[in-house]
C-alpha cells in the first residue's frame, strides 16, 4: 500500500510541474536609470548584406512580433534609444551585446560602432561573431535625445530553437558591469565549482577504496553534473568563443538537469535502502524521461527538471523520515530550502549547492556513524579473538590433549605422531589467520578437518567433515565454521565417537547461505541457545564483515542439527 501511494505520487508530480508556464524569449532589453531602450523593434530585409548600409524606407520596416518568419538570412533590426539627461557622462557607459549567434554589425545613428563576426550569404561566406560582444560608448554618442540603434544580421548559424533573436542587448555602466561579472560569474563559478569538486573527490575516493557503495558512485555524478553545468555556462567569460557556443550552453544545461533529475532520486533509494529499487528506478527513469521529452516547454526544461527533482527528493526524504531512516530529516532540510532557492530565482548558487551540502552533511554523519560501528566491531571481535584463543590453547584442552598423546604413545606410536601432527597443524592455521578479517573458505575447512581429526584421536572415535558446493576461493571471517563444529561435538557427540559433520552453500539471487549440520544429537545442540562467547564471536564477526545483512539460525534437522548462516548481498 506504501509502494502504491508512493507510485501515485511520483505519477502526480507531472501535474504540478506542468503548471511551470511557458516562457516567450524575444529580444531583452535591460538599461540604467539614463537610458532607455524602446522595446518596439522592428525589422526589414537587407537587399545589399555585402555593400555599405542603405537607407530603407519606413515602409519596408515592419514591427518584430511574428519570429517564425525571421530564421535564416540577412536582416536589419532597428530601435530607438532616449538619452534622458547628460548625468550619465559622469561613468564610462558599456554597449553589451551577447547570444546572438551570427555576425553582427552594431550602428549608432547610421554610423558603425561594432563589427562582431563577418557578414555573409551563405553558412560558408559567414563568419559567427564572439559570443560577448562589448564595447565603450564614446561621450559624443550619448547626447540627450532620441538615437536610432541598428543591427545589421546575417544568420546562418542558426540551426536549434535558440534562434538569434534571443540574444541581448544591453546598456549598462560599464566598470559595472565588469564588476558585477567578477562577481557573479567568475566567482560563483569557483565557488560553486569548487564546492561541488570537494564532495565529487571525496565519495569518489570513497567508492573506489572501498570497492562499492552504490550511493557514493550516483553521488558523484550529480555533483559532476553540477559542475559541468557551471563550468559550461562560465567559462565564455574565461575564452573567446564563437557565439555557436550557445548551442553547446543551451544542450548542456538541459541534458545536465534532465539526468541529474533522474540520478539524484535513484541516489536516494539506495542511500535510504528503499525496497524494490528495480521498480521505481524503472519508473522515475520512464516519468523523467518522458516529461522531458514529451510534456515540459524547451524553454522552461531546466527549471521543470529541478521542480521534478525536487518532488521526488521530498516524497523519497518524508518516507524515509517515517521509517526514521538516518540522515532523512537533513535531506528533506535541504530540498526544501533548495525549493525556496528556485522560487527566488535564485537557482544557480541555491539548488544545486544547497542539495549537495545538505546531502554531504547527512552522508558524512551517516560515515561517521559506520566508523564508529565498524571500530566498535573491530574491537569486539578482537576481544572475542583472544578469548577464542585462550579457550584453543587453555590449559584444560593442552592437558586432555597431551593426556591422549602419551595414552596413544603406548598403544600406537605412529598414531601418536599423527595426532601430534595434527595438533600442531590446528594451532598453525588458527595462529595464521585468528588476526584476520577473512580467510578463503578452504583454510577454514582446513581448520576444522584438523580439529575434527584432533578430536578423533582424543575420543579414539572418527568424526569427518563433508562439503556441497562449496568454492574454496571465496572468504569468509575465520573460525566461523571451526566454532560452529566445535559447538557441535561439545553439544552432539558426548556419548558418540563417530559422526559426520556436512558444510553445504546454497546460493540464491540475493543471498548466499552456508549451512552446517551434523548427524549428533539434536537435544540441546542449538547454537542460539548458547550464550558462551563462541557464539557472540560468530554474531561479531558477520557484523564486522557484512553490517546489517546477515542472519544467523538454528533448529533440529531429520538427523541430528543444522545451523544456517545467510548472507545478503551488497
Amino acid at each position: 500500500m506504501q509502494l502504491f501511494r508512493f507510485i501515485i505520487t511520483i505519477l502526480a508530480f507531472l501535474v504540478v510541474v506542468n503548471v511551470c508556464p511557458a516562457t516567450d524569449y524575444p529580444l531583452i532589453t535591460s538599461t540604467s536609470d539614463k537610458i532607455v531602450i524602446s522595446a518596439d523593434w522592428q525589422i526589414a530585409r537587407d537587399p545589399d548584406p555585402k555593400g555599405a548600409l542603405q537607407n530603407i524606407a519606413d515602409s519596408l520596416w515592419e514591427p518584430f512580433s511574428h519570429y517564425e518568419n525571421y530564421y535564416k538570412g540577412n536582416w536589419l533590426f532597428r530601435t530607438e534609444i532616449t538619452v534622458i539627461d547628460s548625468s550619465i557622462y559622469n561613468q564610462v557607459m558599456g554597449l553589451f551585446a551577447r547570444f546572438f549567434i551570427t555576425a553582427v554589425e552594431i550602428y549608432w545613428d547610421g554610423d558603425l560602432i561594432k563589427r562582431n563576426g563577418i557578414i555573409g550569404i551563405s553558412r560558408e561566406d559567414e563568419e559567427p561573431g564572439a559570443m560577448n560582444c562589448e564595447l565603450t560608448l564614446p561621450f559624443e554618442l550619448l547626447k540627450p535625445g532620441k538615437h536610432t540603434v541598428m543591427l545589421r544580421v546575417s544568420n546562418y548559424h542558426d540551426y536549434t530553437k535558440w534562434k538569434w533573436f534571443n540574444g541581448q542587448l544591453r546598456i549598462e555602466p560599464y566598470t559595472a558591469e565588469v564588476k558585477k561579472r567578477v562577481y557573479q560569474d567568475s566567482y560563483i563559478l569557483f565557488f560553486t565549482a569548487g564546492n561541488m569538486l570537494v564532495p565529487f573527490l571525496f565519495f569518489l575516493f570513497l567508492f573506489i577504496i572501498r570497492k562499492g557503495g552504490a550511493e557514493y558512485f550516483l553521488f558523484c555524478l550529480v555533483c559532476f553534473f553540477i559542475i559541468i553545468e557551471h563550468t559550461v555556462w562560465h567559462i565564455q567569460y574565461f575564452l573567446d568563443l564563437k557565439s555557436t557556443y550557445t548551442y553547446w550552453i543551451m544542450y548542456a544545461l538541459r541534458i545536465s538537469s534532465v539526468l541529474r533529475s533522474i540520478v539524484f532520486p535513484i541516489f536516494l533509494l539506495y542511500y535510504f535502502l528503499v525496497p524494490r529499487k528495480k521498480l521505481l528506478i524503472t519508473l522515475i527513469v520512464l516519468c523523467n524521461t518522458g516529461y522531458a521529452l514529451f510534456i515540459a516547454d524547451f524553454w522552461n526544461l531546466t527549471d521543470a527538471m529541478n521542480i521534478t527533482l525536487l518532488v521526488q527528493n521530498i516524497i523519497l526524504s518524508l518516507w524515509a523520515a517515517l521509517k526514521k531512516r538516518d540522515g532523512s530529516y537533513i535531506i528533506l532540510l535541504g530540498n526544501i530550502l533548495a525549493w525556496l532557492a528556485l522560487a527566488t530565482s535564485f537557482q544557480y548558487l541555491g539548488t544545486g549547492s544547497i542539495l549537495v551540502v545538505f546531502t554531504s552533511l547527512s552522508m558524512a554523519k551517516q560515515f561517521v556513524k559506520k566508523e564508529n560501528a565498524e571500530r566498535e566491531a573491530k574491537l569486539r571481535s578482537a576481544i572475542l579473538e583472544n578469548e577464542l584463543l585462550r579457550k584453543n590453547v587453555s590449559p584444560h584442552f593442552l592437558l586432555n590433549s597431551l593426556t591422549s598423546v602419551i595414552a596413544w604413545l603406548r598403544k600406537d606410536p605412529k598414531k601418536a605422531i599423527h595426532f601430534i601432527e595434527a595438533l600442531a597443524n590446528e594451532f598453525r592455521i588458527i595462529n595464521q589467520v585468528s588476526a584476520l578479517k577473512e580467510i578463503s573458505v578452504r583454510q577454514e575447512i582446513d581448520l576444522c578437518r584438523a580439529h575434527l581429526e584432533i578430536m578423533s584421536f582424543r575420543r579414539g572415535g572418527n568424526y569427518e567433515l563433508k562439503t556441497e558446493n562449496i568454492n574454496p576461493d571465496e572468504n569468509i571471517p575465520p573460525m566461523i565454521f571451526h566454532t560452529l563444529v566445535e559447538n557441535g561435538l561439545s553439544h552432539g557427540f558426548e556419548a558418540r565417537k563417530n559422526g559426520v559433520f556436512t558444510i553445504r552453500k546454497n546460493n540464491y539471487p540475493k543471498s548466499i547461505q552456508y549451512v552446517i549440520s551434523h548427524d549428533g544429537s539434536n537435544g540441546n545442540g542449538s547454537a542460539e541457545k548458547s550464550s558462551g562467547f563462541g557464539m557472540r564471536y560468530i554474531k561479531a564477526r558477520l557484523e564486522e564483515s557484512y553490517p546489517n545483512r546477515w542472519k544467523m539460525m538454528s533448529d533440529k534437522a531429520e538427523q541430528g542439527w543444522m545451523t544456517v548462516i545467510e548472507i545478503g548481498n551488497k
